[in-house]
């Protein structure tokens, strides 16, 4: 699988199922399941939406690429769910290329604004949907540089959990060497 360790990095837009579809497949495939969102607000206590509305966008990316550099440190395999803007953070694409894969789960516009309807993000909250849509459009360039690409409302779930069985396989074959049971 081209030498890269078995981490497969979720990106997308927020309400895109990152950490939905991410969670499902770790426990299907039996790999650890990390979530940015979820680890800053257990290290620190601020959610990233308190992060955003009282420290600012500048300061909650530097608490993410911090999070992100400690997930890093973990041993393969590892299923991530990374924040939606994450890929904003200078230099962090070509880190996680070699840090493992990159799938990119892209639902249509109109699915995901109706998930931001009735949950709104933190960073969308007080602006206007055309802002949204802009915001969107604008990340799809750098969400375009993922190993994968998955639109869910064209491609079956089930090619998507092969192709990440694949690439996690080393590391659980790793995994199980290094367990006591398989000594």
């Amino acid at each position: 699988m081209g030498g890269r360790p078995a981490r497969v990095f979720l990106i997308g837009f927020s309400a895109s199922g990152k950490s939905t579809y991410g969670r499902r497949w770790a426990q299907q495939l039996g790999v650890p399941f990390r979530d940015t969102d979820e680890w800053i607000t257990e290290q620190s206590g601020l959610s990233p939406e308190q992060w955003i509305r009282e420290c600012g966008e500048r300061a909650f990316r530097q608490v993410e690429a911090e999070t992100i550099e400690a997930i890093l440190q973990e041993e393969p395999p590892l299923l991530v769910a990374l924040g939606g803007g994450s890929v904003t953070i200078p230099d962090l694409l070509p880190k996680l290329r070699q840090a493992g894969w990159l799938l990119w789960i892209d639902p249509p516009w109109p699915w995901l604004l109706a998930r931001l309807r009735t949950a709104p993000r933190p960073l969308l909250q007080g602006r206007p949907e055309t802002e949204w849509y802009e915001l969107w459009q604008q990340r799809r360039t750098l969400y375009r540089l993922a190993d994968l690409h998955w639109p869910p409302h064209l491609l079956p779930e089930n090619y998507i959990l092969l192709w990440l069985q694949n690439r996690l396989r080393s590391g659980l074959i790793a995994a199980s060497e290094k367990s006591p049971s398989s000594a």
